[in-house]
C-alpha cells in the first residue's frame, strides 16, 4: 500500500512542504512535487499540515485527525496553562468509585498524541481496572520488592563486614529495602501503600530492541496523560516501584500481559481523588545555565 502521495491537481507548488520535511524526501521537479523515497517517510504529517491546499494524502492514517489547527484565541493562556501544570499533585487518597471507560480512553488518546522521536510511536500500554487483577499485581509487586530487599540487605552486610564504605546508591537501596518491608507488613493487613487502593493502573512499555531509548517518549506520553486526567477531574500518582518489580520479575510482566521482550518504563495509578488541595505546587528555583 502506498504510504504517501501528492494530489498534483491540488498542489500549488508553494514549496512549503519541502522546507518542513524532516526526512528531506520532497523536491520540486518537472512542475510538481516529487517524493524521493516514499518508503523512508516517517508519517509525521508535517507536509500535509503546512500545505494550504491539503494536497498530501496518507492512506494509512485517519484523514479526519488532520483537522484544522484551533485558533490561538481558543488555546489556554500562558497563565492558564501554568496553573494547570501547578494544579496537578500526586494523589494517594482515592475514592472507591471506578473510572469510566470513556475517560480512560480520552487519557490514552492524550498519550497517543504525545511527541515521539522520529515519529516511531514505540510505546504500548496496559490498562488494569479489574479489582482482582489489581490485587494480584499488587501482591506480586510487593513480594518481588521484599525479595529485592533481602538481597540488598545481604549485599550491604557484606560490604560493611569488609569495611568498604557504602556508596550513595547502596544507601538509597537500603532505604528502599526498609520501605518495601514495611509495605509488605501493611499489605498483609489490607493497607495498600503501593497503589493506595486506586481503581485503575496504566503501565507504559515497549521493545527497546526495535527503537531508540524509550524513556523520553514514555515521560512525554505519561505527563500528557496525567494532565488530561487532571482536567477530567481525576488524580494520578506515578509508581516507580511497579516498574522496578516488573523488570525484576518476568512472571509479573506475564501477569500484566506484557511481552517478555518489552521493557516496562512507566506506570501510574488513576482514580477520583478523595482529597482536595487548596494550594498550587511550589518547587525549588530552576537551575539554569544561560549561555
Amino acid at each position: 500500500m502506498q504510504i504517501i502521495s501528492v494530489d498534483e491537481e491540488r498542489c500549488a507548488l508553494c514549496g512549503a512542504c519541502i522546507a518542513v520535511c524532516p526526512s528531506r524526501l520532497l523536491k520540486e521537479a518537472d512542475g510538481s512535487i516529487k517524493i524521493i523515497d516514499p518508503a523512508q517517510c516517517i508519517l509525521c504529517g508535517h507536509c500535509k499540515a503546512v500545505c494550504p491546499e491539503d494536497a498530501f494524502q496518507f492512506p494509512g492514517l485517519e484523514d479526519a485527525e488532520f483537522a484544522p489547527v484551533p485558533k490561538k484565541a481558543t488555546l489556554p493562556s500562558p497563565e492558564g496553562l501554568m496553573a494547570l501544570f501547578r494544579s496537578r499533585r500526586s494523589t494517594r487518597i482515592f475514592q472507591k468509585q471506578p473510572v469510566e471507560r470513556e475517560k480512560i480512553e480520552r487519557i490514552m488518546e492524550a498519550g497517543r498524541f504525545a511527541p515521539t522521536g522520529g515519529n516511531r510511536q514505540p510505546l504500548r500500554y496496559t490498562v488494569i481496572t479489574t479489582p482482582s487483577a489489581i490485587e494480584i499485581v499488587r501482591g506480586m509487586t510487593v513480594d518481588t520488592l521484599v525479595g529485592q530487599a533481602d538481597r540488598i540487605k545481604k549485599a550491604v552486610e557484606k560490604k560493611r563486614e569488609s569495611g568498604e564504605a557504602l556508596t550513595v546508591g547502596y544507601k538509597l537501596q537500603e532505604i528502599y529495602a526498609g520501605i518495601w518491608r514495611e509495605m509488605a507488613k501493611l499489605n498483609s493487613k489490607g493497607v495498600d501503600v503501593l497503589f493506595f487502593h486506586a481503581p485503575a493502573l496504566i503501565v507504559c512499555h515497549g521493545n527497546p530492541a526495535r527503537t531508540g531509548p524509550l524513556d523520553v517518549d514514555s515521560g512525554l506520553s505519561g505527563m500528557q496523560m496525567a494532565l488530561m486526567a487532571e482536567v477530567l477531574g481525576l488524580g494520578t500518582c506515578f509508581c516507580g516501584f511497579l516498574v522496578m518489580a516488573a523488570e525484576a520479575n518476568p512472571e509479573l510482566k506475564k501477569t500484566m500481559q506484557i511481552p517478555k521482550d518489552h521493557k516496562v518504563i512507566l506506570s501510574f495509578m488513576l482514580g477520583y481523588p478523595d482529597v482536595t488541595y487548596l494550594r498550587l505546587v511550589s518547587r525549588k528555583p530552576a537551575r539554569v545555565q544561560w549561555l
